[in-house]
């Protein structure tokens, strides 16, 4: 019998988080919402597809800034979705419970995936579609070293989850492939991304996050 996967986005979640998520939602400002529309808001874009948009927290930072772009949600967990639509109504078509990595995104300027990425089971196949689907800029927060790595981990969740490492050089070299330059910019929400989280004790392994902006050339 083939041995099932889980991914970050597939897991059932207990009351406890789902507690957390509503108290956010309703009092909390995201940090890492606030910095990733500071980059986006640099650029003209209309369009922006939320990859793991849970129960919509960068559009609540949308709507508090009041920037009018069409956005479009994706998630594959319904309890959180449920969550974010009893605050924001007006949200009902513009999601899709699905699972991101077999899905078909729509074509848009913008393309945001927060602790995402690292999660999937095949993060290579994924950023190939996100690139395909993303005309002017992509913003990608999770975490990178020197080198490329995978492990699995249950994080705090039910279920065992992949958690993926990339290196700077060779996802840059993916995305300058797709003629789009790269930069990375440490995450202000994990206070710079400072290594206080060890999230594997055999491999020693911590958490560190960077945001990466992938800008189209020419656009």
């Amino acid at each position: 019998m083939k041995k099932k996967t889980y991914t970050h986005t597939s897991l059932t979640r207990g009351k406890r988080e789902l507690s957390l998520y509503k108290f956010r939602l309703n009092k909390v400002r995201l940090e890492w919402c606030k910095q990733v529309l500071e980059i986006i808001k640099k650029f003209k874009i209309k369009s922006l597809n939320d990859l793991g948009c849970n129960y919509f927290q960068l559009y609540k930072e949308i709507k508090i800034q009041n920037l009018k772009y069409n956005y479009f949600g994706y998630d594959i967990d319904k309890k959180f979705v449920e969550i974010g639509l009893k605050k924001f109504p007006e949200l009902k078509r513009k999601y899709k419970i699905c699972n991101i990595e077999r899905q078909n995104l729509r074509k848009v300027d913008c393309t945001v995936a927060s602790a995402v990425l690292e999660h999937v089971d095949k993060p290579n196949k994924f950023l190939e579609k996100i690139l395909n689907s993303t005309k002017k800029i992509i913003i990608i927060r999770s975490q990178f070293g020197a080198n490329n790595s995978k492990t699995k981990t249950k994080l705090g969740a039910l279920k065992p989850v992949n958690f993926n490492q990339f290196s700077f050089s060779d996802f840059s070299s993916k995305i300058e492939k797709k003629n789009f330059s790269c930069f990375y910019f440490l995450d202000k929400a994990t206070n710079y991304s400072l290594k206080f989280k060890r999230i594997n004790k055999q491999t020693n392994s911590y958490r560190r996050i960077f945001i990466m902006v992938a800008i189209k050339n020419g656009s």
